[in-house]
């Protein structure tokens, strides 16, 4: 007997120590990644109901704060979230990285699913959580401890800024990331617009190619930070997806040839210029 409890205390201890789990009080953002525990799942093995059950299966994320890298599986998250007090609070789950391609949300409270919310720029604006710039989905919780289960499949980087705010605070968050936004798209369509304008008049390829570098990082901008599938094309998940490298294509490529021609490189060796 003695034996067993030694072997049962050896395996405890070598089960990863969950974090703490985070306390929705009154402040107006909590950041969730300090509670977060990670779970690969190459194989898709895991449903969301055996997950809920058994905690211990997740470890602390090593490496950068809210950055795993890039992930050819399907990735488990795990946050303990616990309401102090007795009312309901409600709050605004955000990943503000909109180039994540699918992100599944269940609350789940004693073992069972509560609910479930979809993210992601796979689906089209009315199929998300909510039709938002960011990953966002609503939280009504009542008081006590839930946990938080996301599922991540994205090709791009897994990168999860997660942050917990309170819709008003969600609401003025957002507004100022748009006004940002537009502000950054304005003056690159002025600058678009003067080079093309400069182009007609001189016809000097550099300006055609110092237009069209524009257009590669204002397409690249539109689809990463969430503007164009909110705004554009939201109706059109495949192009979020697309459009992203392709601006990027269409950047190097003209980049390379402003490049050449500003600083006349064929003229300082013709090899390096090749």
């Amino acid at each position: 007997m003695r034996r067993l409890w030694l072997a049962l205390g050896l395996c405890a201890l070598a089960w990863p120590a969950l974090a703490e789990p985070l306390r929705l009080d009154d402040r107006a953002a909590v950041d969730a990644w300090p509670a977060v525990a990670v779970l690969a799942d190459p194989q898709g093995a895991y449903s969301v109901g055996q997950l809920a059950v058994q905690p211990q299966r997740f470890e602390a994320p090593k490496g950068t704060a809210s950055n795993l890298g890039r992930r050819d599986a399907t990735l488990w998250l795990h946050v303990p979230v616990v309401v102090p007090g007795t009312h309901e609070v409600r709050r605004v789950l955000e990943i503000d990285y909109p180039s994540l391609n699918q992100v599944d949300l269940y609350v789940v409270r004693d073992g069972e699913v509560r609910s479930r919310h979809r993210m992601g720029n796979s689906l089209t604006l009315t199929e998300r959580a909510l039709p938002t710039r960011a990953l966002a989905a609503p939280l009504h919780l009542q008081p006590g401890r839930h946990e938080l289960l996301l599922r991540v499949q994205t090709l791009s980087s897994v990168v999860l800024p997660i942050t917990i705010r309170t819709p008003e605070a969600f609401t003025q968050h957002e507004s100022q990331v748009q006004l940002v936004q537009g502000i950054t798209l304005g003056l690159a369509l002025c600058m678009l617009l003067y080079s093309l304008v400069h182009w007609v008049s001189l016809r000097d390829a550099v300006l055609l190619d110092y237009a069209l570098l524009m257009l590669g990082n204002t397409v690249f901008g539109l689809s990463y930070f969430g503007i164009g599938g909110q705004h554009l094309w939201p109706d059109a998940p495949n192009l979020s997806m697309q459009i992203a490298p392709m601006g990027v294509m269409l950047t190097m490529m003209t980049g390379t040839r402003f490049t050449r021609a500003t600083l006349a490189i064929h003229q300082v060796n013709p090899t390096i210029d090749w």
